[in-house]
């Protein structure tokens, strides 16, 4: 286990150089630049600002430039909040984005394998149609289109819950619900498909011979082996959730670093652009890690000597 642990750290590093080479070429080769939509700017002043921000560099050149000051933990200026660094960004937004993204998770979770639960262990009756049909339906209801609705519904008529902001818990609540559903449905497919299975496996019908009861074959034999496909699935879904959501922030207007992603890559914005993917890159790489860490804890038939 230790030396899986230190192997994919240690792993980490050429993969991110890799992230950072393609991201780095994929930007400098989009169209456009960071003060070509700004009106407000001169040629003249342009050009400054590329001078000083180095821009009028080779690309090469300015590559070099970026990973050495990476290698100091400095991820460099915002082109577009130029009164901001990328580190600055980062640390004012991952923490709201993290928050956001934590309960959302929490709330995904519990009520995807309540569901996934509830519908497995009805097969073929009634209940079992209608949980497959809300799974599907939480699925295929797009953010931008239950946020406002939720807005309206529970905070301008009813008045139960905030619009807007992250000031309070009760903040939390609409915004969470909005980007956690879709996510609840895909675990409650998972989860319910791999408590299908387990039901079915050859140690359950032993057990049941053995005269288990019907929770104790759930909970200690089923719940280890149909939570797994939920677990593999978790480590991507955290680092999208960790990352921020631009639709969610936007509608209920969350200062996170999903909204800087975008209005990255719309203006232009390299050094923010590279700096994110890295972060997300990075994030990704870990939780993945103790995904694996967390099979081999669940699964006895996975070993990692």
């Amino acid at each position: 286990m230790r030396k899986l642990i230190i192997q994919r750290l240690l792993g980490i590093v050429p993969v991110l150089l890799l992230i950072s080479v393609a991201s780095f070429l994929l930007v400098k080769v989009a169209p456009g630049g960071p003060f070509a939509s700004d009106r407000n700017v001169s040629p003249e002043i342009a050009r400054n600002l590329e001078a000083k921000y180095h821009l009028d560099e080779p690309a090469w050149k300015q590559f070099l430039r970026y990973m050495g000051n990476l290698c100091r933990g400095d991820l460099g200026p915002s082109l577009k909040y130029r009164n901001h660094t990328v580190n600055d960004v980062i640390a004012q937004g991952l923490p709201v984005s993290i928050l956001l993204g934590l309960s959302s998770y929490l709330f995904a979770l519990g009520l995807g394998l309540s569901l996934g639960a509830f519908t497995a262990l009805r097969r073929g009756s009634w209940q079992e149609h209608f949980g497959s049909l809300f799974s599907l339906l939480m699925v295929c209801i797009p953010g931008f289109v239950l946020g406002p609705a939720l807005i309206m519904l529970f905070a301008v008529k009813w008045k139960l819950f905030p619009v807007a902001l992250l000031e309070s818990p009760w903040h939390l609540i609409l915004p969470t619900i909005t980007l956690g559903l879709f996510f609840a449905g895909k675990i409650s497919r998972l989860f319910r498909e791999g408590l299908r299975e387990t039901l079915t496996s050859d140690f359950i019908r032993t057990a049941r011979a053995k005269g288990a009861g019907e929770r104790l074959i759930l909970w200690r034999h089923c719940f280890k082996n149909a939570v797994l496909p939920v677990i593999s699935y978790s480590g991507p879904l955290l680092a999208d959730l960790f990352t921020g959501s631009f639709v969610v922030e936007n509608i209920f207007q969350i200062p996170g670093i999903g909204v800087f992603m975008v209005n990255g890559a719309t203006n232009r914005d390299y050094p923010m652009v590279v700096g994110l993917v890295l972060l997300y890159a990075v994030i990704l790489l870990i939780l993945n890690l103790l995904v694996d860490l967390a099979y081999g804890w669940l699964d006895p038939r996975v070993s990692y000597d």
